[in-house]
């Protein structure tokens, strides 16, 4: 992805400035999993996405940020305030550029980020809400500008909004089944070891993917702890789909 972009500046001195209004308390009290539940809904139901990324939308979150951090004990409730930098899907500057800032962006797509703001703007984020200008690129660092808004780019809805509109960009249907997510993740997504030419490393780390998937599907109580550990010593499509079929 070409990392040398335009500078695009917000409105005001930050991202999230007073003419698009106060973030919505709301918001932050929705947990991640309802977050990409609505968002994912909103795709199919108003954009014309044809498949369902619920469940491969958790798989990023899963092996970006441990599901915007899972800490011992159990999943933290309050993950927006300890999130890794560019929040649970990791939407780094390029991609969020990419995604919802390139002039090049096609019409249907453009199309698309209007409805998305048009969704936000009826979920409470004030009526001049505009999903492309909550935060800058600095092409000096690679990085958000200082002028960005981080605590915005990580609101649940919004990141996850991000990245359903991230993943329309591709025609191909997202993954349900957890080999197919590792290679999807690997192809789509982008992952700094996607780049190497060792296919051994590739596969291992496709693995580690899984069973962060795997560590997170315990979390969220869809896997008996008793079988857990069996299934991530040999994380094959075939025998994890096979349990998973039992547990339904």
């Amino acid at each position: 992805m070409n990392e040398e972009f335009d500078t695009v500046e917000p409105s005001g001195e930050l991202g999230w400035t007073s003419a698009l209004g106060n973030p919505p308390e709301v918001s932050h009290e929705m947990n991640l999993t309802e977050a990409i539940e609505m968002a994912d809904e909103f795709a199919r139901e108003e954009l014309g996405a044809e498949s369902n990324a619920t469940e491969f939308m958790t798989y990023i979150a899963s092996v970006e940020s441990n599901y915007g951090n899972i800490q011992s004990g159990g999943m933290h409730q309050q993950w927006m305030n300890n999130a890794l930098s560019y929040g649970p899907f990791q939407m780094d500057p390029i991609r969020y550029y990419a995604t919802v800032q390139d002039p090049k962006l096609g019409p249907e797509h453009k199309k698309r980020i209007g409805k998305a703001n048009d969704f936000l703007i009826s979920q409470g984020y004030g009526e001049n809400f505009d999903i492309s200008k909550i935060a800058i690129y600095d092409p000096k660092t690679n990085d958000f500008s200082s002028k960005s808004e981080r605590k915005i780019m990580h609101d649940p809805l919004i990141n996850s909004v991000l990245t359903r509109l991230a993943l329309m960009q591709s025609k191909r249907a997202a993954p349900e089944e957890m080999d197919d997510m590792a290679m999807y993740y690997q192809e789509f997504w982008g992952p700094k070891w996607s780049q190497s030419n060792d296919k051994d490393f590739k596969a291992g780390m496709r693995k580690e993917a899984n069973n962060k998937y795997l560590d997170i599907m315990e979390y969220k109580g869809r896997l008996e702890n008793e079988n857990l550990e069996e299934i991530k010593e040999d994380n094959t499509e075939a025998k994890i789909v096979d349990y998973l079929k039992g547990l339904f």
